[in-house]
């Protein structure tokens, strides 16, 4: 009897230590590898076309922390005092806003402009929280709002993280732009002709002229003649 609980206990020693080791070994899977790089691909589309130029500026903002088994994000010391943000945090809105207004943002890591598919990539990323800025959008749309990326990216759906983030983002066209104005044609300096031409006034006065002096004449020999023909009568 004494053996069969001691050969119970063992087992259920041993079971609990297997499922211990089982549940490290799938925590160890899920852990992030620090030593480990990643990239950012960002696609610009709007209505599902690309949308070309426009640059993007990468800031690392902030190291991964890890903390009795779980990992947060600790913002660089001279941003908003250095918190510690967890998934919470990084939920909230305006977050990347108030990172981007920091005075002490610093230079860019990386810049990349959209190419001729919308396309921008940053490569050999460290594990980290990462913004990307636009100074100056596409023409024709609105600046784009500052984005926070999370490097590795966790995926809820297979329980692990991703080092290859793929993300897209969809541009506002610029409320003051205004269509390219219609080329209007220039008007001729000649003004079309609408009626008879100039010239024959001259010369059909001049033989109005003539035609009245022959008939004036004709008058006065017609009255010449009877005149005579009176006197001889």
């Amino acid at each position: 009897m004494k053996r069969n609980r001691i050969r119970r206990i063992l087992a259920l020693m041993l079971a609990f230590v297997l499922s211990g080791f089982f549940s490290a070994s799938a925590f160890a899977e899920r852990g992030i590898d620090l030593d480990r790089s990643g990239s950012v691909a960002m696609s610009c589309t709007y209505q599902g076309k690309p949308v070309a130029g426009g640059d993007l500026r990468l800031y690392r903002v902030a190291d991964v922390e890890e903390d009795d088994g779980n990992y947060y994000f600790r913002l660089l010391p001279e941003l908003l005092e250095g918190g510690r943000l967890d998934q919470k945090a990084l939920e909230a809105p305006d977050l990347a806003k108030r990172i981007a207004a920091s005075p002490k943002l610093g230079k860019a890591e990386q810049t990349a402009v959209f190419d001729a598919k919308g396309q921008a990539l940053f490569s050999d990323l460290k594990p980290g929280l990462y913004l990307l800025i636009q100074e100056k959008p596409a023409v024709g749309y609105e600046k784009m709002l500052p984005v926070l990326v999370s490097l590795p990216w966790y995926d809820t759906e297979t329980e692990s993280y991703l080092y290859d983030i793929d993300a897209t983002v969809k541009p506002e066209t610029a409320r003051n732009a205004t269509p390219a104005p219609t080329p209007v044609p220039k008007p001729d300096p000649k003004l079309p002709q609408t009626g008879q031409l100039k010239w024959p006034v001259p010369v059909l006065a001049a033989c109005g002229f003539a035609l009245l002096l022959l008939g004036t004449e004709l008058l006065v020999s017609d009255r010449s003649g009877q005149r005579k023909e009176e006197r001889n009568g």
